[in-house]
């Protein structure tokens, strides 16, 4: 278990993973100080870095956590792999991975969300993100999702 602040991340990201160009996983797993305010604090960084897998699971992190991704998926659009499975977000959360989803999408991105264990989630915000990866796959193969 970890116990990096909110000021800490803000920290770390800016003298170690924005200075070390081959740093392109991160792992901040297991973490329950980060919270929704570091994930806020993190995401201008990690525009300026290249980290491609990014963990955040189990880091006490609720839906102002997933509407943080989506409203700069410009400054993410590097990253090939977000874990934010075991928090605590829920559909409308959801709502908003699916949006990052498309963002990076519409950059040309592949990302791939992991949100299992999210047990605030209800069945419908799971359908949600399922059935937006499949769409989003059937696009990459010029198929349609009604076939």
């Amino acid at each position: 278990r970890n116990l990096i602040t909110p000021s800490g991340v803000t920290t770390l990201m800016e003298e170690i993973v924005t200075q070390i160009p081959s740093l392109t996983e991160l792992n901040l797993g297991e973490n329950p100080l980060l919270s929704d305010q570091g994930v806020k604090l993190m995401i201008p960084f990690l525009g300026k870095s290249n980290i491609k897998v990014l963990n955040l699971a189990r880091c006490g992190l609720h839906d102002r956590s997933a509407r943080y991704f989506r409203n700069n998926g410009f400054l993410i659009k590097n990253l090939l792999h977000i874990d934010v499975s075991n928090n605590s977000i829920e559909d409308k959360g959801a709502k908003d991975l699916v949006g990052t989803l498309k963002h990076a999408h519409e950059f040309g991105t592949d990302l791939y969300i992991s949100y299992g264990g999210n047990e605030r989630m209800t069945a419908k915000g799971l359908r949600l993100l399922q059935s937006t990866k499949l769409e989003l796959a059937l696009l990459d193969t010029g198929e349609s999702a009604r076939g």
